[in-house]
C-alpha cells in the first residue's frame, strides 16, 4: 500500500486554502492574500497542483 500523505509548511497551506476557494486566482491576487511575492506563489500552486 502505497502512503500519499506528503508534509506542507504553513504558506503552502495557505496557498492551498485560497486556491480551493478560488481556484481562478492570478499569482499576483494569491501572493496579495498570502502575503508573499508572486514568484514563490506562482511555485507554491505548481507544487501543490504537482501534489494533488
Amino acid at each position: 500500500m502505497t502512503d500519499n500523505r506528503f508534509d506542507l509548511d504553513g504558506t503552502s497551506r495557505q496557498i492551498l486554502r485560497e486556491l480551493q476557494k478560488n481556484a481562478s486566482l492570478t499569482n499576483q491576487e494569491l501572493s496579495e492574500r498570502v502575503g508573499i511575492s508572486p514568484s514563490p506563489a506562482g511555485g507554491g500552486y505548481r507544487n501543490c497542483a504537482v501534489r494533488a
